[in-house]
């Protein structure tokens, strides 16, 4: 292919909105692809009862420049309730992943749905494309019960202690 016809064809890749870059390369417009998870613990939860949502952003380049996600995930929720603060710092979680956690009480019953958001992100060094992820919250009338007996087996006449 001569070099009119090969740069025709990138143009024309280029304006149909086409990437020109291998497969795994560093993206200058979007950065380093990222993913981000979001789990909520305990879940199910109950009714103004509290519950830590974490976020975990990981580098998928995949390329050998992978590099540890920094920056800020913001939160935000389908239903009624309150963050402890609706965004918070990563820090390296290992690999090539950070993450965060932050509090959050749901005020109503049902599902919600959280989802956690990791802007673009330029360090100076890497510059991280945007994701997010979700998680479904179900949330209980009345507080999820756990019960534990101390000690768990006793001898016949001694003394346990129940703790819920």
């Amino acid at each position: 292919m001569n070099a009119i016809k090969f740069i025709r064809l990138l143009l024309m890749m280029l304006a149909l909105g086409l990437s020109v870059l291998p497969a795994g390369a560093h993206n200058p417009s979007g950065g380093h692809a990222t993913s981000t998870i979001v789990t909520c613990a305990p879940n199910p939860v109950g009714l103004n009862a509290p519950a830590v949502c974490t976020a975990t952003v990981t580098d998928n380049i995949g390329n050998g420049q992978d590099a540890v996600p920094t920056g800020t995930v913001t939160f935000s929720a389908s239903g009624a309730g309150g963050f402890s603060s609706t965004t918070c710092t990563l820090a390296p979680l290992g690999g090539f992943s950070a993450s965060c956690a932050v509090t959050y009480t749901p005020t109503a019953t049902g599902t919600q749905t959280i989802t956690a958001n990791y802007p673009l992100t330029n360090t100076g060094t890497h510059r991280f494309a945007a994701s997010s992820g979700t998680t479904t919250l179900t949330v209980l009338a009345r507080p999820a019960v756990v019960k534990a007996f101390s000690p768990t087996q006793i001898a016949t006449g001694a003394t346990s202690t129940l703790t819920i």
